[in-house]
């Protein structure tokens, strides 16, 4: 038995407090890095919501597109269909805007599905046929710096000066364990 387990006890033993403490050092750089770049941005947009609106709007033809449009109480409902296709898809579009963003949805499923804006919602924004709508504004809030913002207030922090001193002087030792006095195994044969 002791030749199987020679591979596994060769390996180097990780201790777990030492390992959580790296973890919580790496996290907490981690959080630092990200909060420092969410309160640098100034655009409306983050990083990864300003690419996700550019390759919405990329090879989008307006002139490719059918729209007839209703105006509701509370939401513009437009029919987009293309002029080769028979396929129309229905656009909802919030008439007031909430947190800065007018992001709808659309009877393709993408919007829902991928939380991005799909052909049919840039079209609707492109056209200019609602006021007021630009392409920023389509974008779902998600994808905004005060999202980001908020995700890494600017009055947490977190915590990453802990040692295993300060583990050890924090805790109260359990004096209940003891190790197994020698008398009990006294001139018994194999591994301790």
């Amino acid at each position: 038995m002791n030749r199987a387990n020679n591979l596994a006890r060769q390996r180097t033993a990780v201790d777990i407090v030492n390992a959580l403490i790296l973890l919580i050092k790496l996290e907490g750089t981690r959080f630092n890095h990200y909060k420092q770049k969410a309160w640098e941005r100034d655009e409306i947009l983050s990083c990864r919501g300003q690419d996700l609106m550019e390759e919405a709007f990329r090879d989008v033809n307006l002139m490719e597109y059918r729209i007839s449009m209703n105006k509701c109480d509370t939401f513009h409902r437009i029919t987009v269909s293309r002029m080769t296709s028979t396929n129309e898809y229905t656009v909802i579009i919030p008439v007031e805007e909430t947190m800065g963003s007018r992001f709808g949805t659309c009877t393709c499923g993408k919007p829902k599905t991928d939380g991005v804006p799909c052909r049919h919602m840039v079209v609707v924004a492109m056209s200019s046929k609602i006021e007021g709508l630009t392409r920023i504004q389509i974008m779902p809030y998600w994808w905004t710096t005060a999202h980001w913002r908020a995700q890494y207030a600017m009055d947490v922090y977190c915590k990453t000066d802990i040692s295993l001193n300060t583990v050890k002087s924090m805790t109260v030792p359990e004096d209940r364990l003891r190790y197994c006095p020698s008398w009990t195994a006294a001139k018994k044969k194999g591994r301790p």
